[in-house]
Order: structure tokens, then sequence, then C-alpha cells
């Protein structure tokens, strides 16, 4: 070949300085892009990371040590996800949860953690997911901030000879601020399933609860049948308190399905009233005592619930509980229940003292059918603004006064309707009530 004429190659003036710049940015940019991700860590649980032991996940060998040692890592460096693939997870002890770190499965029936722990008859049983008691005033002051729990199973059938306690939680946390549950089955544990407490902007959502607080059922009497719910919420440590329980299931839990209680009634140093507490679109069937429960909260709202044959009350609300609004609920007792919506006294554990009174509660729109007894019960000693409208009741009273004594202040009953009634609307002595339960006999 004739390369004498080979053709001229054209020079391009370069900008050095500019080609430099460039370089320099892409570099500044990867290294921003790598240090999100360091800063954004995902521990994957089976393969470990760095010096930390990654999980056997063959359901036999205790996982705990590992998952505890990766929530811990990731604590201590900015936050970020243990992600556990499908697998069986064993636990043999409690993993204490910190700020910043959140826990993300493969759904349900695929990552899931199987607490097994066999007592001594005498002994109590503990938390999948705790916290660390030992650092309450630090989690109290500084939150336990932005974790995520979501798709994933907790197993509890594996917690056996112990005794009721209600500590032994599905997931115990305390003083969260920005969480997230989602896409969550917890079975067959002994206490709560879901027992959180004292929640700021956080979401419940898509959570299952079956067969929670199994051994509350079995206690041998009330002073030992604190807890024991499908989702339990404990409130009033904080003005800005709010959270939504929506899209959830709960069947066959032992207290309540849904339960939200105020823990002043256990500090009487505590006397914050939080407020937006949302309990919607949720299906709660078959509980051993109530079905969605409110204990001495203010501004809650019950919204569009389907509640099906709970022991006694398909929703119950106590004393010192104000400004709640029950309605558009779905409520069939399938001759099983005692009451579709019960208000009740509250009993003091120490002293059996009847306290409080109820305030603003607004009972509107809802269907009840086929309870034993009432369709909406009125048990308490005062109640100051009630309002019962539109509901209809089919195979139930609608309105049952316990005693002669209640006094009810500025109430009006408009429009309310009742197919097949068992009663007069106002009913002076229901027989046996206080001192009945009405757990599942059939």
């Amino acid at each position: 070949n004739d390369l004498t004429n080979k053709p001229t190659i054209p020079t391009v003036d370069v900008d050095k300085q500019y080609v430099d710049n460039r370089v320099a940015s892409l570099e500044n940019s990867i290294e921003g892009i790598l240090q999100r991700v360091d800063n954004e860590k995902i521990i994957n649980a089976r393969l470990g990371y760095g010096d930390l032991q990654p999980c056997l996940c063959n359901g036999i060998n205790d996982d705990s040590v590992q998952l505890q040692q990766m929530v811990d890592y990731l604590s201590a460096n900015g936050g970020g996800t243990v992600y556990i693939p499908s697998g069986v997870y064993t636990q043999k002890s409690q993993i204490n949860w910190k700020t910043g770190v959140s826990l993300i499965g493969d759904g349900q029936g695929r990552s899931i953690l199987k607490v097994i722990h066999v007592g001594n008859g005498e002994d109590f049983g503990f938390a999948s997911i705790g916290y660390d008691k030992s650092n309450l005033a630090q989690i109290k002051q500084e939150k336990m901030k932005n974790c995520r729990f979501e798709n994933f199973e907790i197993d509890g059938s594996g917690m056996v000879n112990i005794k009721y306690n209600s500590y032994g939680k599905g997931l115990y946390l305390v003083y969260l601020y920005n969480c997230v549950f989602r896409d969550i089955y917890l079975h067959d544990i002994s206490a709560t399933g879901l027992g959180i407490d004292f929640l700021c902007n956080t979401i419940i959502d898509n959570v299952t609860v079956d067969n929670c607080g199994r051994l509350y059922k079995t206690a041998p009497n009330d002073a030992y049948r604190q807890g024991g719910a499908g989702i339990g919420i404990g409130t009033n440590r904080d003005l800005n308190e709010s959270f939504q329980i929506v899209n959830c299931r709960a069947n066959n839990c032992g207290s309540f399905g849904i339960f939200v209680e105020n823990q002043k009634l256990f500090d009487a140093q505590q006397e914050v009233d939080s407020k937006n507490m949302i309990i919607s679109n949720n299906i709660v069937t078959n509980c051993y005592r109530h079905g969605i429960g409110v204990r001495a909260c203010d501004g809650v709202v019950i919204a569009n619930n389907i509640i099906k044959r709970s022991g006694e009350d398909n929703i119950y609300v106590d004393n010192m509980t104000k400004n709640v609004t029950i309605m558009g609920n779905i409520i069939d007792g399938e001759k099983h229940s005692a009451n579709g919506i019960g208000l009740h006294y509250y009993e003091t554990w120490e002293t059996q003292e009847q306290v409080g009174s109820l305030h603003n509660i607004y009972i509107q729109n809802n269907s009840i059918e086929n309870t034993r007894f009432n369709g909406i019960l009125l048990n308490t000693a005062t109640i100051n603004g009630v309002t019962i409208e539109g509901n209809t009741t089919t195979g139930s009273g609608i309105i049952y006064l316990t005693n002669a004594t209640v006094k009810v202040n500025t109430s009006s009953v408009i429009g309310s309707s009742s197919k097949e009634n068992k009663s007069a609307l106002y009913h002076q002595y229901f027989h046996g009530y206080k001192n009945g339960f009405y757990g599942h006999s059939s």
C-alpha cells in the first residue's frame, strides 16, 4: 500500500484547564455518589458486611447476635438498612433496635424472624424487636427516628412454657418519630403483636396480626392481663403525637384487636394530652374481649372499619376519653358479641375506683347487627356531650343505660333506627354486665 499520501490529521485546540475542571467535577460526582451509598448503607443479613458475620438462616442456629451487631454498626455509622432476604432467622434473645436503622425483608412467608424460647414455667418472654431499657432516658430525649419496618414476618409460636407478661411483644418500641410499619405479618405472639408507644408522624399500614396476645387469654386473673392486643399503642408523652392505623387486619387476638391507651394512667406525673389519631379501613375479627378500643385519649377518629364477633364490645371506649368520632363502621356480632359499641367507666387497678368521664363522643352512621345484648351501651357515670346519629341496628337494641345514675349532658339521638329491637330506646338497668365476662365460649 502507498502510504506516501497519507491524510493529514487535523489538530484541535484543547482548553487544558477546561478538561481538568471536567475531570475534577466527574471525580467529585463519583465521590459524592459513593459517599451517599456509604451513608445509606444496606447490609444483607445473609452476606454480612466487613467484619460482621452473616446470619445462618437455617431455622435452628441463633441469628440474634449477628442481627444485633448489624443494627449496632449501622447506628454508629449514620444509619442504614438491615435487609433480610428470604429465610428463617432464629431468635433466642431480643434485638435492641436503634434510631436511623430500618429492617426490610422480601415479604410475608419469605423473610421470617422466628422467636425460640422454652421457659421453665416461671419465667417471662421477651420481645423479638425491642428497645434497650437501660437507655430509655436517651431514647426519650433524642427519639427513635426515621426507621422503616417492612415486608417480613415474626413468628412467636416458639415461645412456650412461660408466664404471661406484657413485655413479650413482637415489636416493642417507644418514642418514635417519622417511622413506618408496613406489610408485616405478626402471629402467635405471647403478648401484643405490634406494641409501640409515643408516636409522632408514624404510619401503620397493611399490618396483619393473628393470634397475638395468645397467653393473655389464659392468664389467671386481671392483675396479669395488661397488654395482650394485636396492635397496641401507648400515648400522651408528647403534644405532637400523631399516627394512622390503616388497612390492617387483626384476628383472634387477646384483649383487643387494635387498642390505643393513654399511659398517664400508669404515670401520675405525665399530664400531656396528645391528639391526632386515626384508626381507619381495618378489619378486626374474633378477638377474645374487644375489637377496637380507646382508653383516656383525646382526638381519635375510628372510621370505616369492619369489626366482627368480638367477645365483649366490638368498639370499646372508656372514661377520661374525649373528642372521639366513631363513624361509618360495619359491626356484626354474629350473635356472639355482647355489644356493638360500648362506652364505659374505668376502674383503676389499685383501688377499683371508677374515675373520669367521657366528653364529646360522636357516634354516627354505623351499621350494627346481631349482638347478644346491645347495639350501643352507655355503661359509665357521666357523659358530657354525646351525639348518636344515623346509626342502624338489626337484632340489637339501640341504646342501653346500665343504671339510673348515668348522667348524660347535652346529648342528642337523631335519626337512629332499629329493626327487631330487643329493648326500648333507653333501658335503665342491664342485668349482670358489670360482673359479666363475655369471652369465647362457642
